[in-house]
């Protein structure tokens, strides 16, 4: 199960790729993690996440909203999320 989901939040703050990467690698310990900063900017990313495990049984809403919770505390201006269930 996968699926694609964008969120553009009132808060604009640019974070660098190497930040983002280390949330989400810490959130998500053993997954694949793929960024791209899609603008070139640090606020327009897309982020794909790949799990043999954690996203199994799990819907497409209930997949990106493990993401969002690992990224709450962080304000983006614009991420489109990818989550995959492998194996």
């Amino acid at each position: 199960m996968g699926g694609i989901s964008n969120v553009c939040s009132d808060k604009i703050m640019a974070m660098s790729e190497n930040k983002l990467r280390s949330i989400l690698e810490l959130a998500f310990i053993g997954d694949e993690v793929i960024i791209q900063d899609l603008a070139g900017d640090g606020d327009h990313y897309e982020v794909e996440i790949r799990s043999s495990t954690r996203f199994r049984g799990l819907s497409l809403i209930e997949q990106h909203r493990l993401v969002y919770k690992a990224l709450e505390a962080h304000a983006l201006h614009a991420i489109k999320i990818k989550t995959t269930a492998i194996g």
